[in-house]
């Protein structure tokens, strides 16, 4: 990660485009080299100073998922395969929480057997009821297809707020019965 003085020396990276690019935040002029030709584009994007996406285990989540997959008898997650993740920062505009899948070609590649990821975007889980951060989790957690295998199940007709509904009313009758992590 950069400083503030190396971001107002001059900053390089790739784009999409296969040129680079120096960015300069005190003249606010960004130039995109391109081989033969440089571009100037003003103004510069002050987005490129936002704080970069920070992420972090978060055990807390990791328990209440654990508990509904216990309640809900969601005998397909494999808990040692699913990793709950806090992230801050992130730029994106309504997402509340992501299920990521570790995908059959990275399966592959790194020899590993399918896992799952649950992300839950700080800034606007952490502010929602208990009960909404519950109806969130069975949301992320019924992405997670019966074979685990890596892949996603659609929203429509698997998950919607229908289906989140009826299985919140199942957690809320489900008796507490005491049950194990691990």
């Amino acid at each position: 990660m950069q400083g503030a003085e190396e971001r107002r020396q001059g900053v390089w990276s790739n784009t999409p485009q296969g040129g680079a690019i120096e960015g300069n935040a005190v003249d606010d002029v960004l130039m995109v080299d391109q081989g033969d030709r440089n571009l100037l584009i003003f103004p510069f994007s002050y987005a490129y100073f936002l704080p970069m996406i920070q992420y972090e285990v978060a055990e807390d989540i990791g328990t209440s998922i654990k508990g509904i997959i216990h309640k809900l008898q969601m005998t397909h997650v494999d808990e040692s395969r699913l990793v709950c993740i806090r992230s801050k920062n992130s730029n994106s505009k309504r997402v509340i929480a992501r299920c990521h899948g570790l995908s059959r070609i990275m399966q592959l590649a790194l020899n590993q057997r399918p896992h799952y990821i649950i992300e839950v975007i700080s800034e606007r889980f952490d502010k929602l009821s208990k009960e909404e951060q519950i109806k969130v989790l069975i949301h992320e957690l019924m992405h997670i297809p019966h074979s685990f295998g890596g892949g996603f199940r659609v929203h429509k007709p698997y998950v919607t707020q229908k289906t989140v509904e009826s299985m919140y009313r199942k957690f809320v009758r489900v008796e507490d019965t005491p049950w194990r992590a691990g």
